[in-house]
């Protein structure tokens, strides 16, 4: 049995995502696509804030990011599918009876796995059906309980929204800043500041907007600070909102998708990576 094309797809979703990488790393190597944040003291609370001074225009970064995430998830759904179709061809011996109803699932659900799998793997063995069910979300694969968020089901998902919108991306603040003025340190500063609300990791994950506050602190004795337009750069992050990181997200989602398709059939040697040299 043969599984070329599951792998090719997946070797031209790597392609997608070798592309998207260099994409994003070049754009935000230039200053100008990086916001910068600047100092402000707020007369009402008597807090110093970091927030968002300025803001470059991204709908061509988001434009570009949404096509080649879109190819990305749609060769890796396609993938998936192709392990189907070769295992009907197998199990009925090249006489499928009905091959637009041949697609891999991906289930919400025990009771939703159960409906899929008579609908869409009627033509396939057993024991094909039995493995695909390992992938399914009911199995509790990632060791998450039933109910929480599943790689596969956000690949679906995404896949359905591409065919007809641009996916939607937004960007959230890095852990760090580029060239910060030591004023801005200040108030930066783990330990110096006390973020907006709910810790860290709540203020840092949200979208970047203009005149976002990131950071604020109270100096003691009646401190004041001048305010500063500019007083570094903050790079961003691409995420699925609300705050996934493209980058990881699709990390995990093709350590995945390489494991369902290995499940039938080992990569073959010539259906390596590109080279990201050969990327732009």
């Amino acid at each position: 049995m043969g599984f070329e094309s599951s792998w090719a797809k997946f070797a031209r979703a790597e392609r997608h995502r070798e592309e998207l990488n260099w994409f994003t790393t070049e754009t935000f190597k230039i200053r100008e696509n990086v916001p910068t944040v600047g100092t402000q003291y707020q007369v009402e609370t008597g807090d110093h804030v970091v927030y968002v001074s300025s803001l470059p225009d991204y709908t061509d970064v988001f434009r570009e990011v949404s096509l080649m995430l879109g190819d990305c998830v749609h060769n890796l759904r396609s993938a998936l599918d192709h392990v189907v179709y070769e295992l009907a061809l197998e199990k009925t011996k090249g006489e499928i009876k009905n091959p637009r109803a041949l697609y891999w699932p991906i289930s919400d659900g025990i009771e939703d796995w159960r409906a899929q799998r008579d609908r869409k793997l009627r033509e396939i063995a057993p024991e094909h059906r039995t493995t695909i069910e390992r992938h399914q979300k009911h199995i509790r694969l990632d060791g998450h309980p039933e109910g929480t968020w599943d790689v596969f089901a956000l690949l679906r998902d995404l896949d359905d929204f591409d065919k007809h919108r641009f996916l939607t991306t937004v960007l959230i603040p890095s852990s760090g800043l580029q060239d910060p003025h030591p004023q801005v340190m200040g108030i930066w500063m783990p330990g110096a500041f006390q973020f907006l609300s709910g810790g860290p990791e709540e203020s840092l994950f949200r979208p970047i907007e203009l005149g976002a506050v990131i950071a604020r602190t109270r100096f003691p004795d009646g401190v004041r600070l001048m305010d500063m337009e500019v007083g570094g750069y903050i790079p961003p992050t691409i995420c699925l909102p609300p705050a996934l990181p493209v980058a990881d997200f699709l990390k995990t989602l093709f350590a995945r998708v390489e494991a369902a398709i290995s499940d039938f059939a080992p990569r073959p040697p010539n259906h390596g990576a590109p080279p990201e040299a050969q990327v732009g």
